[in-house]
């Protein structure tokens, strides 16, 4: 940081975020929890569903310059498939202040012209798009992703190795 990079630290630290050790180390070298700041007048929730004293223990610190756009908690299994006794904790910061631009997007994408009341068109896009997935595999790629989901819920380490059907 003293040679003006940018810190943007997302962390466990299974202590309070808000005062405890992590964070009074992290404040000593000038970051600051993200969410808190950005939401001083908020209660601050609990971000592990076994917590009772509504302490969080995850966070985002940042440094002095990273300017954030919009962050907060999500609710706990706030998404299907993804379970977690932790909150998932966002942060949307603006590339500027951590780049000092924006970047140049490589390729617009194109934005199909398809015209939802032409039934002849709707079809033709409809196949084009079935043929698409059937290219990339895409039904055996989902299928692949349900199969590691049921051994993830099953408690098997799914981490790292090949599926097998």
């Amino acid at each position: 940081m003293e040679d003006g990079d940018h810190v943007v630290l997302g962390l466990d630290a299974n202590e309070d975020v808000c005062h405890g050790s992590v964070q009074k180390d992290l404040a000593n070298i000038g970051m600051y929890e993200a969410i808190i700041r950005h939401h001083p007048t908020k209660s601050v929730p609990a971000t592990c569903n076994t917590n009772e004293s509504r302490k969080p223990i995850d966070g985002t610190l940042i440094c002095p310059g990273v300017e954030v756009l919009r962050c907060g908690y999500l609710p706990f299994d706030s998404y299907d498939g993804f379970s977690s006794d932790h909150r998932m904790v966002w942060v949307e910061i603006d590339n500027a202040s951590i780049l000092g631009h924006y970047p140049h997007y490589s390729s617009m994408p194109s934005a199909d012209k398809v015209k939802s009341n032409d039934p002849r068109l709707r079809d033709r896009y409809n196949q084009r798009i079935l043929e698409g997935f059937e290219d990339e595999e895409i039904q055996l790629q989902v299928e692949a992703l349900s199969l590691l989901m049921v051994r993830f819920r099953a408690g098997e380490d799914v981490t790292c190795g090949r599926i097998s059907q």
